[in-house]
């Protein structure tokens, strides 16, 4: 509690006022809420590295930006095809190069309520945009990808032109995944401000603790120090800055209704 408290008041740090700045690329970098970061930059000085070629020889690797991180998040949105069998989106800077090694697992997706906490949106790509002439059905800057965490019936998705990716073609029924290839970006990684399309470097920082974590280890032992108004105050300081009101607490916790089986429950 002693050193929680000493982070939050004494080190100029503060909650990001919008959740979405921690995840836009432009503003990430310097918001007061990053406590401890790994850094990036686009000199070439820390962005290269030297391997042992197969014939002995050195090769030398340059990625400017050095942070590849962003790839690994990316569904091959590319490779999605329309009826005709078209790729209706195109690889671009905007929605990042795939390498599709991580996605969320259904149990992640439903930890959201998205109709109260702003952070899904922040969080997910949900839709993709046609940038692609090729297509018979969707049209150039209309809406070509839609993903959803709930299940759409056949008949709806046939209402529309673009091709919809809803937790069924996803997800089994108990919850396991089925398809690593198509679901939805953590576009929160992704790095618009790449030089060009498949440029892999990115300069944003790893971050390893935010302010917000601060804030719920002191709420964890203001709980267990029998203190429940204090760390309910600091959840609810954190929920304030997710929610789409800004305006109180995501889900209205009041002291008193909050116990330590919030945090392992």
């Amino acid at each position: 509690m002693k050193y929680a408290r000493n982070v939050i008041n004494n080190y100029g740090y503060s909650l990001a006022e919008d959740y979405s700045d921690l995840c836009d690329i432009y503003k990430c970098n310097d918001v007061k809420e990053n406590v401890f970061v790994c850094m990036y930059t686009k000199s070439e000085i820390f962005g290269t590295s030297i391997e042992e070629g197969p014939d002995g020889n050195p090769i030398i690797w340059r990625t400017p930006g050095n942070n590849p991180s962003h790839l690994l998040w990316v569904m091959c949105y590319d490779q999605v095809l329309d009826k005709d069998g078209k790729k209706p989106v195109t690889r671009s800077i905007e929605y990042g190069r795939s390498f599709n090694r991580y996605m969320p697992t259904l149990y992640y997706l439903n930890l959201f309520d998205e109709k109260m906490d702003a952070r899904y949106d922040d969080v997910f790509q949900q839709a993709w945009i046609c940038n692609n002439t090729n297509s018979t059905y969707i049209s150039p800057g209309d809406t070509a990808i839609f993903f959803t965490k709930y299940s759409v019936s056949d008949a709806e998705e046939a209402k529309h032109d673009y091709i919809t990716i809803d937790k069924d073609f996803v997800y089994n029924a108990d919850g396991s995944v089925k398809n690593r290839v198509q679901n939805v970006t953590f576009k929160k990684f992704l790095d618009p401000s790449r030089e060009s399309v498949n440029y892999t470097g990115s300069v944003r920082h790893g971050v390893v603790i935010r302010l917000a974590e601060l804030y719920l280890i002191a709420a964890e032992a203001e709980l267990f120090l029998n203190d429940n108004a204090s760390g309910t105050s600091y959840i609810n300081e954190v929920r304030e800055k997710s929610s789409y009101s800004r305006q109180g607490s995501c889900h209205g916790d009041k002291a008193g209704t909050v116990d330590i089986g919030f945090y392992f429950g």
